[in-house]
């Protein structure tokens, strides 16, 4: 974190973990980890990856709102999201048959199961939640 000092005397903190774990935290039932990572539209294969799986969850969850607009305001390069990351463990035995036999994830190890899109405005130290979304599996 970066600790910024206003002219008027406040102080801003500016984090500094866009693409790394904020917070992991250990599920009680099975190995596996949820993890909270901010991501921003960096142009990079694995921020669009998250931020297109994250838009797939929000467009789930709101099937009145336009895609075009979820879209939109998803993938928008003054926006940024937190993403919430179940990471499986590395034996596949203990894994639900709808992950374990999935063809897209196959070592199973990573999935998105929410998160919430949102538009700082650091001058104003204020935040702007555009969506937030869960999957309804978890």
């Amino acid at each position: 974190m970066e600790i910024l000092d206003q002219p008027n005397g406040t102080t801003y903190v500016e984090p500094k973990f866009v693409g790394k774990p904020m917070l992991k935290h250990k599920a009680c039932d099975d190995d596996s980890q949820i993890e909270f990572i901010v991501v921003k539209n960096d142009k990079s294969l694995s921020s669009m990856r998250n931020l297109i799986d994250l838009k797939n969850i929000i467009a789930k969850q709101l099937p009145r709102m336009p895609r075009n607009y979820i879209v939109r305001l998803t993938m928008d390069r003054q926006h940024e999201a937190i993403l919430i990351r179940k990471r499986w463990p590395k034996h596949r035995d203990n894994l639900p048959l709808s992950v374990a036999d999935d063809k897209r994830n196959k070592d199973g190890k990573i999935e998105i199961i929410g998160g919430c899109v949102f538009r700082p405005f650091p001058s104003q130290r204020f935040i702007e939640v555009v969506f937030l979304a869960i999957a309804t599996k978890f």
